[in-house]
């Protein structure tokens, strides 16, 4: 017959057990969260749904973006990006953002996650290749607020640029001029209720 010092140890050691998968489970949770937001940042901007690409940022966040242009670099807020994306990525006819090899680091209610992006934008134009791409990857420090991870720092890294890198110029024109070409109507929310 056991004794209850050793019924005591094995009830001990079920609960550590437990207490780690159930570690292991949250932070599965929230590593997934934090590749879903990453995706439906890149989906947003594909799809030019702008209303919700704010929802992937904390209400004062800081952004990098000075390795492609060194004006861009500085505290913002989910509007202020939402229109400087709005105001290049509008003037495309497609563009397409692929994210992969994501790598998370999570402290408590603080997370890095550093992913590629592989960039696709379709222009037609008169001055140049109609298609630019870009070989890069993200580092974003992210927050739990309120319960939800959401950008606090977004930092982008550009290793090559092929085909017309002038095209986001072209882009922005299209916009400031009113002659956007005419994209697919859907939203992420169509996309993601399919």
């Amino acid at each position: 017959m056991m004794e209850a010092n050793n019924y005591e140890q094995i009830i001990k050691s079920l609960e550590d057990r437990i207490t780690g998968l159930e570690k292991a489970q949250k932070e599965a949770q929230d590593r997934e969260e934090i590749i879903q937001n990453q995706l439906k940042y890149a989906w947003c901007i594909d799809t030019l749904d702008f209303e919700t690409f704010k929802s992937c940022f904390a209400d004062n966040f800081i952004f990098d973006f000075s390795h492609r242009d060194p004006t861009m670099v500085g505290p913002c807020t989910p509007d202020e990006i939402a229109k400087r994306f709005k105001n290049v990525v509008s003037g495309y006819v497609a563009t397409q953002h692929l994210m992969s090899n994501f790598k998370i680091d999570i402290n408590g209610d603080r997370a890095m996650c550093r992913c590629y992006l592989k960039g696709f934008h379709y222009l037609p134009n008169l001055n140049g290749d109609s298609w630019s791409e870009c070989i890069s990857y993200y580092t974003n420090e992210y927050a739990r607020i309120d319960g939800r991870w959401k950008i606090v720092n977004i930092k982008i890294n550009h290793m090559a640029w092929y085909g017309n890198y002038d095209a986001n110029t072209q882009a922005g024109l299209n916009v400031k001029n009113g002659t956007c070409p005419k994209r697919p109507d859907y939203s992420y929310k169509d996309i993601m209720a399919e």
